[in-house]
């Protein structure tokens, strides 16, 4: 896989991630958890990450 494709392939995964954290901040702390955000944010990271494994599948 060339630097380029490395690249975006991280980029796609830093995105998935910060879904994920967002989606745990949603569901912890004082306040009751918003778990349909929480949700959203959880079937985003996935859709991110499946981005990224396809890129990087294109691109072995």
């Amino acid at each position: 896989m060339d630097e380029a494709t490395t690249h975006e392939v991280r980029q796609w995964l830093h995105k998935s991630d910060h879904d994920l954290r967002s989606a745990a901040r949603l569901m912890s702390g004082d306040e009751e958890p918003l778990l349909d955000t929480a949700v959203y944010h959880c079937q985003q990271a996935a859709e991110k990450a499946l981005i990224a494994y396809l890129i990087q599948g294109i691109n072995p």
